[in-house]
């Protein structure tokens, strides 16, 4: 969503073919503002994570409703004149749109499942509620895959053939090859190709959104679908966000942080997943993979020494605080969901202690499996192993990936 967003931002001063279709512009003016396609990737992102685990019917209801609810509260945005008007209806229904608008909300479910099968089935979800022209759904579930594959770990050549494998775009041509001619267009068909381009030829997030921009055209739209999926390959540095946040109002930055949250804990389902074999990676280990198994390390670090001092001292009382973190304890000695201080009290005295005498506090730590201090990733005869040093205190200090 951050990089939707920022796309969206970058892009907006260049909309409607008012830029000079050159890679070399300033990233942020006076003119860069968020636009419709910001307010509905907010809107999509939140009903999303309000209905997860929920049916179709519910999901669907969910969208609608949050579409309606930020379209009212931000209606001077840029809509299109029949999404506008499916926005204020009482009844709204689809209307078998192919505009690219499905593409450019889609971002967040990219980011919230386990699965490509379940990505691609949500996104088809957020499009059918207004775009259920199958062009308009091929534009999101596409933009979706892309988003998947890219953040757990396939390169863009896989990308790529599987986009044009399963949805059938022509992502044969270049971008100096799409530029001299290309023009303002809402269609996913005229729009998606182009972004996914941008992006298989960008090296960094900077250089998609670059890319993009150079493009012309629908220039926000274009920008946020690249950028969305650019966000899944590559780092988005610390000055961007930075910029993203003075230019939205405090309400959509408190979903952003709410998804932020809830794409690590999926993130985090979908490592261990991985380590228990069950689903398959890419040989790449990304940033943003890599600094939230630090977090994760931490976390065990801080509950292992307060573990510790109870021991030592008998009180426990320091491990109240993480009583109400049901992740934390679902770990290899943790086994199972755990309820109430008291059971909680009992597997440690009977677990813990065994470990932190026997061992050193680093090694106590995390004995085997996921929190072991390897994550072996397979796929195919290749494997990835990632491992993280830690230091006496059982905080992480350095992350290691080896390719095998």
């Amino acid at each position: 969503m951050y990089g939707a967003i920022l796309g969206d931002i970058i892009g907006s001063p260049y909309e409607f073919d008012r830029g000079e279709k050159t890679r070399d512009f300033r990233f942020f003016c006076d003119r860069s503002q968020f636009t419709d396609d910001t307010v509905m990737t907010i809107a999509v992102g939140e009903a999303l994570m309000d209905s997860r685990g929920k049916n179709e019917a519910t999901h669907k209801a969910a969208l609608v409703a949050s579409m309606q609810k930020w379209g009212r509260m931000f209606p001077d945005a840029g809509y299109g004149g029949m999404f506008y008007r499916w926005l204020v209806s009482e009844d709204p229904q689809p209307y078998g749109s192919y505009g690219n608008g499905s593409a450019m909300r889609v971002s967040a479910a990219g980011w919230l499942y386990d699965t490509l099968g379940e990505t691609r089935e949500k996104a088809r979800w957020t499009a059918e509620v207004t775009h259920n022209h199958p062009e308009g759904i091929k534009g999101a579930e596409a933009v979706a895959s892309a988003i998947y594959l890219g953040r757990t770990g396939r390169d863009k050549e896989e990308i790529r053939k599987y986009i044009v494998s399963q949805f059938g775009y022509d992502l044969s041509r270049t971008c100096d090859e799409i530029r001299p001619g290309y023009r303002h267009v809402e269609t996913c068909q005229e729009t998606v190709p182009e972004a996914m381009t941008a992006f298989l030829e960008g090296e960094t997030f900077s250089d998609v959104i670059r890319n993009a921009v150079s493009l012309g055209g629908d220039c926000d739209t274009l920008t946020c679908i690249a950028g969305s999926m650019g966000e899944a390959m590559w780092h988005i540095t610390s000055p961007l966000v930075r910029e993203l946040l003075k230019r939205i109002p405090p309400e959509m930055e408190a979903v952003l942080v709410r998804f932020n949250r809830m794409r690590i804990e999926v993130h985090e389902d979908w490592m261990r997943a991985v380590a228990r074999g069950e689903i398959s990676s890419g040989d790449r280990i990304l940033p943003y993979q890599a600094r939230g198994l630090v977090y994760i390390w931490n976390q065990k670090g801080r509950i292992l020494r307060e573990l510790k001092k109870g021991y030592e001292t008998g009180d426990f009382s320091g491990m109240e605080k993480y009583l109400t973190y049901e992740s934390v304890f679902d770990t290899p000695w943790f086994p199972e969901p755990l309820e109430g201080k008291e059971k909680i009290m009992k597997y440690l005295t009977a677990k813990g202690k065994k470990l932190v005498r026997e061992n050193t506090l680093a090694q106590a730590e995390f004995p085997k499996g996921l929190f072991g201090q390897k994550l072996r990733v397979r796929r195919g005869d290749k494997v990835v192993d990632i491992l993280i040093q830690l230091d006496q205190d059982g905080n992480a200090k350095r992350v290691d990936l080896v390719r095998m």
